[in-house]
């Protein structure tokens, strides 16, 4: 196994922003995050299913840009998944979306064995791999991650958890006593560390048996708050594989969350022309 490698399974679509800002963009959960942990140097892949369209050629020309390894993105006679975004005082807004070809993604024993070389497998609540979590953790020796987002239900904590080292969630709340306990709580269900992003109040970080860890947001003019837990989470793990201690990932995250939210789109770059 590589030590300080991270792989990204999941979601991958096409951000298709409507009136006033009428754009295209490379994104979804696992893409942005592969993107943003390979920013922190540590070798990253990224593996899911797009279609045998021009979105699905913009996905694997943008990672291939990123230095991303793309070489288990399954390719499929469909149109790539794609969301709809619109804008309410700076804050996006999901509409209609396609996410068919998204869980068509098959882990294979190729893709398997591939896994197994490493450090870090994450996975995102919209990409379709939480069925496959145990068959991971029996054949990989790696760490397994999960980004559950704030959609999830109780039945796919229960599905997932058991197999999860590290698990993030997403809240809006800016109680980081709450927060701080929630985290604190999820270790006896699985993972040994467990984050919370709260949008603008900040984030918390608790790893088993010790004090939780609270980040303050930064203050600043936001553009497009669109990928910026992906970019937390993907800046997160690349520190973290590199031997960094969580308050530094933390620091480090949260850093790179502000300035992802000050352009639009997920990263540099993801643009469609």
């Amino acid at each position: 196994m590589k030590q300080g490698s991270i792989v990204c399974l999941g979601d991958n679509c096409i951000d298709r922003y409507e009136e006033p800002v009428r754009r295209r963009f490379v994104g979804g959960n696992g893409v942005n995050t592969a993107v943003f942990a390979a920013a922190t140097g540590c070798p990253t892949a990224y593996a899911g299913a797009v279609g045998d369209d021009e979105g699905g050629r913009a996905v694997r020309e943008k990672l291939r840009e990123k230095g991303i390894d793309v070489r288990m993105i399954q390719v499929y006679p469909s149109e790539t998944a794609w969301t709809d975004v619109t804008f309410e005082e700076n804050e996006r807004i999901f509409g209609e979306e396609f996410y068919d070809t998204v869980h068509l993604f098959r882990i294979t024993d190729e893709v398997l064995d591939w896994l197994s070389g490493f450090t870090v497998i994450h996975n995102t609540f919209l990409g379709g791999t939480e069925g496959q979590l145990e068959r991971i953790r029996t054949h990989c020796p790696g760490q397994l991650s999960m980004d559950f987002g704030e959609r999830y239900s109780e039945a796919f904590l229960q599905m997932c958890l058991p197999f999860v080292d590290i698990a993030f969630f997403s809240t809006d709340s800016d109680d980081v006593e709450a927060a701080k306990a929630f985290v604190s709580g999820m270790h006896k269900r699985g993972p040994s560390m467990v984050i919370e992003t709260m949008g603008k109040y900040g984030a918390v970080c608790s790893v088993s048996g010790r004090e939780p860890i609270f980040e303050p947001a930064r203050r600043i003019a936001i553009v497009d708050t669109l990928g910026a837990g992906d970019t937390f989470i993907g800046t997160f793990l690349g520190e973290y594989v590199q031997g960094r201690e969580p308050d530094i990932c933390m620091k480090k995250a949260t850093d790179a969350a502000a300035a992802s939210c000050m352009r639009f789109g997920g990263f540099d770059g993801c643009e469609i022309l």
